[in-house]
């Protein structure tokens, strides 16, 4: 199953990073990861704050199962002390993951 229709609900796909600046205010990389890079993420319009995890695509295949398994798992898990998904996008050269804070 493609990337795309795996994390995406409404089967948006997105060609520009202004897409997702267009609903987030993304923030500095507070911390890289071995596959990502985490970032404050503010909903622009209700002000909430929330992690952003940044996979770069160039980063290959490991990448690729990191970030489709991180949101198969955050799919089927509704529990308080997991952080939640709240959002996902995916551009020409970056997956975005919005979780909880």
């Amino acid at each position: 199953m493609p990337f795309g229709c795996l994390a995406l609900r409404d089967g948006r796909n997105l060609d520009d990073i202004s897409d997702v600046t267009d609903k987030y205010e993304i923030g500095q990389v507070l911390k890289a990861k071995e596959f990502c890079e985490l970032c404050m993420a503010k909903d622009r319009q209700t002000n909430k704050v929330f992690v952003c995890k940044k996979f770069l695509k160039k980063d290959g295949r490991k990448v690729r199962k990191a970030a489709k398994n991180e949101i198969l798992i955050l799919k089927m898990v509704n529990h308080p002390n997991i952080l939640q998904l709240i959002d996902t996008f995916e551009t020409r050269k970056e997956y975005f993951i919005i979780q909880e804070l």
